[in-house]
This record gives C-alpha cells, sequence and structure tokens, in this order.
C-alpha cells in the first residue's frame, strides 16, 4: 500500500513482531483500532466511536480504485442497498461517508465467525443446520422483497454471532431486481455461483441467491465445503427434493420464491424426518441443549460504570469447561469481577456444578439488599462449593466504591495482572486452593487503583501462557478495553484462555 495514503499512520505488529499493516489513525469521526480484513477491492478496519462508545467495522475501497469510477459507484451502491435492508439477519448500516483516503462504510462490528469456518471444524445436528439456512433465508426474503440481489452469497458473508444468529453481509455486488449495475466484471464466487450467473452477471435473478444458498445447506448438512460438486446421495434422502430443488440448473425447476423453500423446510423442520442421521455428521440433541442451557445460564455481562472502561471477551465456543464470568455493580460499594471455571470437562454429567454456579448468579443479584463484604463474599462461595463437593477454579476481584483499592483472591488461575505507569505486575495475594477444596480462611491481596491503571482478569493456570499474554499485551496496550480484550482472545490462541476481564479507570 502506498505510504502516502494516510496522514498519520500507526503500525499494527503481530505477536512475532512482523508488520501486519499501516493503519491511518482515523477515518471519519472514527478511530482505528486493527486491521480485520483486506482483499483486492476493499479493506475492512475495526474503529472505535468515542461519541457513542461503540466497536464498528469500517469498510474503504482499496487505494488502487478511489480514482474510479465504476468503483465509486458501486461502493455508494453497497451503502445505499445496506440501509435499505434493515433487517435482524443483516449486518447494520451506521454511517458512510468521505475521507481523506476516499469512501468508507461504518457498519455493526459483529462478533463471530464466518460459517466457512464454522462448517470445517463444528459437525452440526440437522436441527441445527437447518435453522442456520432458514435464518439465511429469513435474510434473503427481507432482502427479495425489497428488490435486493445479493448475488455473491457464500459462507464467507454469513457469519455466526457469540448468541449463535445468523448475519448476512458484504453487499458489494448487490443489485436492484431488473436495474444494472454499473460494474459486474468482477462479481460473484464461481464455486456458488448459479449456471446463470456463471453465462453473465447481468443474469442474476432471485432465483440465482436461493442456488447459491443450497450449496451452502448441502455444505452444512454433510459438513464440508464442496466447491460447486454436489453429491446427492450425502444427504438424508428427505431432504433431497428440497435441496434438489434449490439447485435445479434449469430457472423455471429451482424455487422462484424464497418463501416457498422457507415453507417447504419449515414441514421438514417439524416432521420426524429431521431425525433422520446425516452420512457424515454425528448428532448429539442432549449435548447441544446442554451448551444451550449453559449459553443462558451463564452470558456474557455488560457492564458499564463511570469512570470505569470494561472489555469482556471469551473464545467463541467453549464447550468442554463450565465458565461463570461475573461483572456485578454494587451499588456505592464499587464492583464486582469474577471468573470461575469447572477443572473438569463439564458434559459428563456434573450438575452439582451447575447447581452451585447458579446458586451465585442468584446471590450476586441479590447484593443490593446486603451489605457487601469481599471476605465474606470468598468465603460463602468457599463454603458452598465444600458442601456439595465439588472443587472450583476461581479469581475475584473487589474494587472499592471510590476505586481507590483492589482486592483480589484467586485460586486454580494465575493472579491477576495489575499494570501502573505502564509496569505490570501479577503479585497479587497468595495463590489459593480451588473452591470448595477446604474450609480455611482465603487469602486475599490489596492494591491501590489509581487513574490510568488497568487491571487484566484471566482463566490462565502456565506461567509460560501468562508470559504469552503479556507478550501481545505490550504491544496493544493502548486499545479500549473491549476492543483489547478481543485482541488477546484472538491472538493468544491459548487452549486454557477461557475468557479475558479488561478494567481500566478512565478518570
Amino acid at each position: 500500500m502506498d505510504e502516502n495514503i494516510f496522514s498519520k499512520q500507526n503500525t499494527l505488529q503481530d505477536v512475532k513482531g512482523h508488520i501486519e499493516e499501516i493503519l491511518p489513525e482515523k477515518i471519519g469521526p472514527y478511530l482505528i483500532e486493527a486491521l480485520i480484513a483486506k482483499s483486492h477491492y476493499s479493506i475492512i478496519y475495526l474503529g472505535y466511536d468515542a461519541e457513542q462508545k461503540k466497536v464498528v467495522a469500517l469498510k474503504v475501497l482499496s487505494p488502487d480504485f478511489v480514482q474510479k469510477k465504476a468503483m465509486i459507484s458501486s461502493f455508494i451502491n453497497e451503502g445505499s442497498i445496506i440501509k435499505m435492508a434493515s433487517h435482524p439477519n443483516i449486518v447494520k448500516l451506521y454511517a458512510q461517508g468521505q475521507w481523506e483516503g476516499g469512501l468508507y462504510i461504518a457498519m455493526e462490528f459483529i462478533r463471530g465467525v464466518s460459517l466457512r469456518q464454522f462448517i470445517q471444524s463444528h459437525p452440526l445436528s440437522m436441527k441445527r443446520c437447518l435453522d442456520i439456512v432458514l435464518q439465511v433465508c429469513y435474510a434473503l426474503c427481507h432482502l427479495h422483497a425489497h428488490g435486493i440481489i445479493h448475488g455473491d452469497l457464500k459462507p464467507e458473508n454469513i457469519l455466526l454471532t457469540e448468541d449463535g444468529e445468523i448475519k448476512v453481509l458484504d453487499f458489494g455486488i448487490a443489485k436492484i431486481h431488473n436495474i444494472s449495475n454499473a460494474d459486474v466484471s468482477h462479481a460473484g464466487t464461481p464455486s456458488y455461483m448459479s449456471p446463470e450467473h456463471k453465462m453473465s452477471a447481468k443474469n442474476l435473478t432471485y432465483s440465482s441467491d436461493i442456488y447459491s444458498l443450497g450449496l451452502i445447506a448441502y455444505e452444512l448438512i454433510t459438513g464440508k465445503l464442496c466447491f460447486g460438486v454436489v453429491q446427492l446421495d450425502k444427504i438424508p434422502e428427505s431432504l433431497r427434493p428440497i435441496i434438489s430443488k434449490c439447485l435445479h440448473k434449469s430457472l423455471k425447476d429451482r424455487y422462484q420464491d424464497v418463501v416457498d423453500l422457507i415453507h417447504d423446510l419449515s414441514l421438514f423442520f417439524k416432521s420426524d424426518s429431521i431425525l433422520e442421521k446425516t452420512v457424515s455428521i454425528p448428532a448429539s440433541t442432549i449435548e447441544n441443549d446442554y451448551y444451550k442451557t449453559l449459553k443462558e445460564l451463564f452470558p456474557l455481562p455488560e457492564i458499564y460504570i463511570d469512570p470505569l472502561d470494561f472489555g469482556i471477551a471469551r473464545p467463541l465456543f467453549l464447550h468442554d469447561k463450565i465458565h461463570l464470568v461475573i461483572a456485578h455493580p454494587l451499588e456505592d460499594k464499587g464492583v464486582l469481577l469474577g471468573q470461575i471455571q469447572s477443572p473438569t470437562p463439564s458434559v459428563k454429567g456434573s450438575f452439582s456444578e451447575l447447581m452451585v454456579l447458579s446458586f451465585i448468579k442468584s446471590y450476586l443479584y441479590d447484593l443490593k439488599s446486603k451489605k457487601f463484604v469481599f471476605k465474606d463474599f470468598v468465603q460463602k462461595i468457599n463454603l458452598l462449593c465444600f458442601e456439595a463437593k465439588i472443587q472450583l477454579d476461581f479469581s475475584f476481584v473487589h474494587l472499592d466504591s471510590y476505586m481507590d483499592d483492589v482486592h483480589v483472591c484467586y485460586g486454580g488461575f494465575l493472579a491477576p495482572f495489575l499494570i501502573k505507569n505502564q509496569k505490570m505486575t501479577s503479585s497479587m495475594g497468595l495463590k489459593n486452593l480451588h473452591l470448595g477444596k477446604s474450609l480455611d480462611l482465603l487469602s486475599i491481596g490489596s492494591h491501590s487503583y489509581s487513574i490510568g491503571d488497568q487491571l487484566i482478569m484471566h482463566s490462565l493456570k502456565i506461567e509460560t501462557d501468562l508470559n504469552h499474554l503479556e507478550k501481545i499485551y505490550s504491544q496493544c496496550s493502548l486499545y479500549s478495553s473491549q476492543i483489547l480484550a478481543d485482541t488477546l482472545i484472538k491472538k493468544s490462541a491459548l487452549v486454557n484462555l477461557t475468557s479475558i476481564i479488561c478494567c481500566l479507570k478512565v478518570k
């Protein structure tokens, strides 16, 4: 990239110290935090809206195309189409405008993984496969009702969020039905193109999107990317007529309206046929329901307490252990932060752990009517675990009512680390045994906590892992707390890192 494109530049480095990308300092009103993705035609950055205090995804034209009228027209068209297509299963538009490097589109930043990544690494039950396909159908139904053809539907352009919802994105070649785009020479992805689309992008119809969705459905059900090659005997016999109709080469024999596809999929979804086992995917309904229960019981909390800037993140798929993240305001007593985790795989049946964690959650919500004493709280939870004959890894932090002190109690995990004046310390008191291991008094450490100080809690147990995490932190310490938490999770790739809590005192 030409380094003169941007007047003020930051350099983001990866863990190994190699230069990844020269970043602009700002795009429009948005501060630039990181590079998300880069293609031949566009660049997507992670941005921060300081006024609205939210993270955004910023798409800009590649410098090679900022002077090309056809590409500028296509880019403006993309923003306009996203604005028209407001729907829960479609990425949201926040703004579009100009900056010194050309045009930009500001969209919601979606925490999740692409369907392509998901297909390659996570076997699914038939029920979950069809749930995903139906969500994409609902997005297409909304688009088609507004006269919009997506034109490039593929697993890379569908994200699965942390909540299990589907978001359709990338409307770079989308078009209004019966209206030609200014430039269609670059349109589409061959592996997911319908036959008529391969002949010419001008031939795109609503049924072209349905063809692409049929290929995606086939890949979800078989659990493998097919690169446009379909063998219908790889999917349940009762589902073949639906997938076959999606993928018919003839337009007149294919689904003409996505509403008809929704109707047929919904009938199949409610039938006994959905229990039919696929050729290559082991389905486990009990396990899926179990994880769904965990997710409903212990979602990631959101917390906004002036003068603290919080960031909480964990890997998208955390199936082997029960893990509770706490960020709980204590009225005028400050805030309680914590992480509790079962040290053994939970799916094997440790429902007593579920019971204790549910009790902890209820206890926290009942704190408003009680006088909170940190020492009494940790001892009560320890007693509860001891009586239930279970042991849990844990880390609790109490920031007192004036935020002048931080009190820490931990065991199983290594100590949280505190950054004061850019200097890091993990000397946060003595490490305890697991919760529930004994009735001995738990050790509590205390430190002062001032403006500019940052606290980072984690779930690591090995010193070498902690050193790796600290190294990554040193390269992105100026990020906002949420972006810092997301970055630490993304870049660490540590098996034992099940969550990160970052807390910065800003004033």
